[in-house]
This record gives C-alpha cells, sequence and structure tokens, in this order.
C-alpha cells in the first residue's frame, strides 16, 4: 500500500487505513532507539575506520618484506 489514506465508507460506519511502516520505523525516541539513518551512518563509519585499518596493516606487511627480502 503506498502513503496514499484509503476511506471505506459503508452505511453509518468509516473506516479509514494508513500506511505508517516508515514513520514508525525512521522516529528515534529518548528512550534509545536510533533512526535508520543514524544506523546506517553508524554502520558505515565503523566499515570506513575497519578499512583504514586494515590498509595500514597491509601497508606495514608490504612495507616489511620490501625492506627485508629474506621474509
Amino acid at each position: 500500500m503506498s502513503d496514499e489514506v484509503m476511506i471505506m465508507e459503508s452505511s453509518d460506519v468509516n473506516f479509514s487505513s494508513i500506511d505508517a511502516t516508515t514513520t514508525e520505523t525512521e522516529t528515534g525516541s529518548l528512550t534509545g532507539n536510533v533512526s535508520v539513518a543514524n544506523q546506517m551512518i553508524l554502520r558505515v563509519a565503523i566499515i570506513l575506520i575497519l578499512s583504514i585499518i586494515n590498509l595500514g596493516g597491509n601497508g606495514f606487511t608490504l612495507t616489511t618484506i620490501q625492506l627485508t627480502p629474506r621474509l
């Protein structure tokens, strides 16, 4: 269902439904819930930090091998 409001009217009863899945999952509160955007930023930051550590470690290994041909 899209973000539109569907209204079905019967003889004396009105039924309405709203697809609120995006608004419910993307809002944060003071109780510790983190929004989807903040979770994505955190994951990207962790991956970038690990990538930098990985490049540094591989660079150190290649430099050590180049300076010590016996390895």
